[in-house]
C-alpha cells in the first residue's frame, strides 16, 4: 500500500475497488445447469472467480472451469457483461467492491466433471426447480432469462 493510499485511508477509513470476475454457465446435453456449492456455504452458485493481471477474460473463464469442476471446453462465449449497483458487495469494515462480471458459455465440454473437496461441498447438475442460490447467480441467471 502507498503511503499516500494508507494517508487517504486513515481519514475515511473505507475504500472502493472493482474487480473483474468471470462466471461460467455449463449445461449438459439435457439442459441442466452446473452449480457448485462451495465449501462452507449453503447457497449454490455457478463456477466464478477473479480474473488475474495480465490474463484475458476467456483465459479466466477457462482457468475458472477447471479449478473448480475439472472440465474443460471446446469453447467458451462471452454471453453477457454485468455490472451495477446490484454488484456491490460492502464489507463490515464498510470497504466496497465493485463487481464487473463476464458470463461465459460453455460447449463441446471435453473432460470429466470431477468433484474437488477443498472447493467445493458439492457439484452437480440441475434441472427443474433450483436449489437455493448466492445472490449474484440468482441475478446472473434472471438476467439470462430476459
Amino acid at each position: 500500500m502507498s503511503h499516500l493510499d494508507r494517508d487517504f485511508r486513515q481519514y475515511i477509513k473505507k475504500t472502493s475497488k472493482i474487480t473483474v470476475q468471470v462466471a461460467i454457465l455449463v449445461k449438459n446435453k439435457a439442459g441442466e445447469v452446473l452449480l457448485q456449492q462451495r465449501a462452507g456455504a449453503e447457497e449454490w452458485g455457478l463456477p466464478l472467480g477473479s480474473m488475474t493481471p495480465g490474463e484475458s477474460l476467456e483465459d479466466a473463464a477457462r482457468r475458472e472451469l477447471w479449478e473448480e469442476t475439472s472440465l474443460t471446453a471446446k469453447e467458451v462465449n462471452l454471453a453477457r457483461m454485468f455490472s451495477g449497483p446490484e454488484f456491490k458487495k460492502v464489507a463490515k469494515s464498510g470497504d466496497e467492491e465493485f463487481l464487473v462480471i463476464a458470463l461465459y458459455e460453455a460447449s463441446g465440454l471435453q473432460s470429466e466433471l470431477d468433484f474437488k473437496p477443498e472447493v467445493n461441498e458439492a457439484l452437480r447438475f440441475f434441472g427443474g426447480p433450483l436449489p437455493a442460490l448466492d445472490p449474484i447467480t440468482r441475478t446472473l441467471l434472471e438476467h439470462c432469462r430476459e
